[in-house]
């Protein structure tokens, strides 16, 4: 590897340290509901996640409860894969933990997901 080109990494990687970046929320729990609602436009969905405590929410995610929401019309594969899991956890009594963006990009008030894992 070239001086330069590692340079370059470090430069990047000291660049995404930077600034203060917004926090992403987490929450484990039990699946509350789900909801495919059109009027925050084709595709999201919504739900809650009960149990546990909610952390790290970002400002734009009103409210007390774990509430997040997930854009599965853009045909990312990603957001379907997740989408997936939620629904097998509604319909299992496993645990859904889900980590979000730190961001309310898809309703304006409700963390967007980053990912999720479903586990006994």
């Amino acid at each position: 590897m070239t001086y330069l080109k590692r340079a370059l990494q470090i430069a990047g990687l000291l660049a995404v340290g930077c600034g203060s970046p917004a926090m992403a929320g987490r929450q484990t729990g039990t699946l509350a509901y789900i909801s495919a609602d059109k009027t925050f436009g084709t595709g999201v969905v919504t739900f809650s996640v009960v149990g546990g405590v909610s952390s790290d929410k970002p400002a734009c995610a009103a409210g007390t409860d774990a509430r997040w929401a997930l854009n599965v019309g853009d045909n990312a594969p990603a957001n379907q894969y997740i989408y997936s899991l939620i629904v097998s956890s509604m319909s299992s009594t496993f645990q859904i933990s889900v980590t979000g963006t730190g961001k309310c990009t898809t309703v304006s008030n409700l963390e967007d997901v980053a990912y999720v894992e479903v586990r006994k």
